[in-house]
């Protein structure tokens, strides 16, 4: 006997096989469809970002570089310096600026009889700071006070990474063939309390790499920040584009921290001794040459933004004057300039080297305090 249908019981019936089926396909195909949503909402704007840096920058580079290298190996204590006729591009995160040297691998214009025989000739000394690290070549401070001392011609014998004794020989090489009215020696503090690079470093493919370096650790590098082909992460410009702005923005509260710490030079350091000594041979030189020689000290970023007080600035001066050796410092005018201005003189992500308004300001400093030891015009 059939049992009668109940009208109040709400009880849905079970679904039949086949309507299972049909809701296990519409799941699976609102999955599949959120699923598609989801990568095209990451995809497509990370897509549109990737083409629009790499229409938007011409270069994007996390880690600056030479490109090609500039370098070529010497013997010590030199150890290295810059190929001679070089022409190509230094790398500086976003925008690559033109370098080239000259025949006497130097960071000039080549050597014309007119500037050979100028009626004013500089010679500047440095490391990459008075090269011009970061900046094209028209930018330097060396082009910029050629063009602010009538007469003049500047010649930039700067190279990355020299250290105040691998300057004595640089001078003792190209001061003969320049012989100048002036050397300027562009003084910076790592100098004397960073290890120098001439005991640490040698050239690899026109590159500076540490001394223990092998070729593999070369390549290694060169794929990654070269080639950009060390992993998918580094071929996208993009992502290190973020790589970039996220350097940029812990800048500031590295410079606190580092401005934080005193770095104490004594007059018993080594390094510091070395230091004295070749400025000494470096004033011996101009002395027996009929030359006029001065040194500028230039800052660190953290000692013009921050005013971190800087004590071997004091112990410097007097070493000089007992040398007879007149030091000019940069930390006051640039401390000024950047109270009234607020305006950086250095490059992004960079403790130490100028950037164009550096430059200039660095040129126009140095020239009104130079002009009175070059004859007349």
């Amino acid at each position: 006997m059939n049992e009668a249908i109940d009208p109040s019981d709400s009880t849905q019936p079970a679904p039949t096989k086949p309507a299972q089926r049909a809701d296990q396909r519409r799941q699976r195909r609102r999955r599949r469809f959120a699923l598609v949503v989801v990568i095209l909402a990451i995809t497509l704007p990370a897509a549109a970002g990737e083409v629009f840096v790499r229409w938007r920058y011409p270069i994007v580079d996390p880690r600056p570089y030479f490109n090609p290298g500039i370098y070529r190996s010497e013997p010590p204590p030199v150890s290295w310096e810059l190929l001679p006729n070089y022409v190509g591009q230094y790398h500086q995160q976003t925008t690559p600026v033109k370098v080239t040297t000259n025949e006497l691998a130097m960071r000039d214009p080549p050597l014309t009889d007119a500037r050979r025989g100028a009626k004013r000739r500089v010679l500047l000394l440095g490391d990459s700071v008075t090269f011009g690290r970061g900046v094209a070549d028209e930018d330097t401070f060396a082009r910029r006070l050629e063009e602010v001392l009538p007469g003049s011609a500047v010649f930039n014998a700067g190279v990355s990474g020299y250290d105040t004794r691998q300057e004595l020989h640089r001078l003792l090489r190209v001061g003969p063939e320049i012989k100048p009215h002036l050397v300027v020696l562009g003084w910076y503090r790592n100098d004397v309390i960073v290890p120098s690079n001439a005991v640490a470093a040698k050239v690899f493919e026109g590159y500076l790499v540490p001394l223990d370096s092998t070729k593999e650790d070369f390549l290694r590098w060169k794929s990654r920040y070269v080639d950009h082909t060390h992993n998918p992460a580094d071929w996208s410009a993009l992502v290190r584009l973020l790589r970039i702005q996220v350097k940029n923005w812990r800048t500031k509260s590295k410079l606190e921290r580092r401005a934080d710490r005193d770095e104490v030079v004594s007059r018993e350091d080594g390094g510091y001794q070395r230091c004295l000594k070749a400025i000494g041979e470096i004033k011996a030189w101009c002395d027996q040459n009929d030359a006029r020689f001065v040194v500028f000290l230039f800052p660190a970023r953290e000692h013009v933004e921050v005013e971190a007080e800087v004590e071997y600035r004091k112990l410097l001066a007097e070493d000089l004057s007992a040398l007879d050796v007149t030091l000019h410092d940069l930390h006051e005018p640039w401390r000024k300039h950047w109270a009234e201005t607020q305006q950086t003189l250095y490059l992004p992500r960079d403790r130490c080297h100028p950037n164009e308004a550096g430059h200039r300001q660095a040129a126009a400093w140095i020239a009104e305090r130079c002009e009175a030891l070059l004859p007349a015009n």
